[in-house]
């Protein structure tokens, strides 16, 4: 399988266009697009809007496997796994950041 994230990098410098302007307009933080650039498979809305901003073909990065109409960001089985234990591994550091919130606040 082709990394999607190394062919949409590349195509992002080859077009000049400003990293910072192609993470406004996927509406992520410059860290986190050249995040993106380092995943292997990529979201097909993500994928959608780089194609719209860069206006080049980039279906060779789409998953050949059948997507439900039901699934809005039309992801694999693959890709939202990987999302849920992101979502997961996030709100743990959310909560122990949380705990430390407030054992500072409660030691004050």
């Amino acid at each position: 399988m082709k990394h999607a994230g190394q062919i949409i990098c590349q195509k992002v410098k080859e077009s000049g266009i400003r990293i910072s302007h192609i993470a406004k307009h996927l509406k992520v933080q410059r860290a986190t697009l050249y995040n993106m650039f380092e995943r292997e498979i990529w979201p097909a809305h993500r994928i959608r809007s780089v194609e719209a901003l860069l206006h080049i073909d980039l279906s060779d990065l789409y998953s050949k496997e059948p997507i439900p109409q039901e699934n809005p960001y039309f992801l694999t089985p693959d890709q939202a796994q990987t999302l849920l234990k992101e979502r997961e591994e996030y709100r743990r550091l959310y909560l122990e950041a949380m705990e430390q919130v407030n054992f500072y606040k409660a030691n004050l």
